[in-house]
C-alpha cells in the first residue's frame, strides 16, 4: 500500500500545476497558495495514519445524472458502520420499508470526512487499491490537495473552523440531554415543506 507521502515524493509542482489547473480551473488564482502548500508537504514528515484514501467520482444523485460531476474523497479504516456508535442514529433516515437498505449499509465500511484531518496524518493515509491501478498518480495528487485545503489554506484555519464545528455539536448534545432539542432545531419535515412550498410557487 502506498502512502500520499510516497507518491507526492515523486512530483514536483511544476509537474502537478496543469493537471491540478485542468480539474479545478476555478483555483487558478490561488495556484500560489497550492504551489507553497505542496512544496511545504514535500518537506514534512509523515504520520501513520490507520485511514485508507478514496476518491470516488460522482456522476448522479438521487438517480438523476449530474449536469458537472464532481469527486468525493473520504477516508476508511476498516470498521463497519454497524460498529461504530452513531450507527442506530443513522437508521433515522430510512423510512421503515426501506430498513433493508440500512441493514446492507450496516455491512458497508464507516467512510470519514477528511478536510479536517492534521496534514501531516494525510501524508501518512494510503490510497486504495482501487485508485492506485486505475487512477493517474497527478490526479490523486491533485483531489488531495484540494480536499485538504478545502477549509483553508493553513491549519490554523482549519482548526478554527473545526472548533466552530464542535462547539455545535456540543450544544446539540445539551440540547438532547435537556430534552429541548426541539425548541433549537427545525424538523426535517419542516424543511421539506418549506422547499415544496417554495418551488410550487406559494
Amino acid at each position: 500500500m502506498k502512502t500520499l507521502k510516497t507518491i507526492i515524493d515523486k512530483f514536483e509542482w511544476e509537474d502537478i500545476k496543469d493537471k491540478f489547473l485542468e480539474l479545478y480551473p476555478e483555483e487558478k488564482e490561488a495556484e500560489s497558495l497550492y504551489s507553497y502548500i505542496y512544496n511545504k508537504l514535500k518537506t514534512n514528515e509523515l504520520v501513520e495514519s490507520k485511514i485508507t484514501i478514496h476518491i470516488k467520482r460522482i456522476t448522479e444523485d438521487f438517480g438523476e445524472e449530474l449536469e458537472k460531476p464532481y469527486y468525493d474523497i473520504y477516508g476508511t479504516d476498516g470498521v463497519k458502520r454497524k460498529n461504530t456508535k452513531d450507527y442506530d442514529s443513522f437508521k433515522k433516515f430510512y423510512e421503515p420499508d426501506r430498513l433493508d437498505i440500512y441493514e446492507d449499509a450496516g455491512e458497508e465500511e464507516q467512510p470519514y470526512a477528511l478536510e479536517f484531518r492534521n496534514w501531516d496524518e494525510w501524508l501518512g493515509m494510503t490510497i486504495c487499491e482501487d485508485n492506485l491501478n486505475n487512477m493517474n498518480p497527478k490526479d490523486i495528487i491533485c483531489h488531495c490537495i484540494f480536499e485538504m485545503t478545502f477549509c483553508g489554506f493553513n491549519e490554523e484555519e482549519i482548526g478554527e473552523q473545526w472548533k466552530v464545528i464542535e462547539e455545535r455539536k456540543n450544544d446539540v448534545d445539551k440540547w438532547i440531554a435537556d430534552g429541548t432539542i426541539d425548541q433549537h432545531t427545525v424538523s426535517w419535515e419542516d424543511i421539506k415543506q418549506e422547499l415544496e412550498e417554495k418551488l410550487n410557487g406559494k
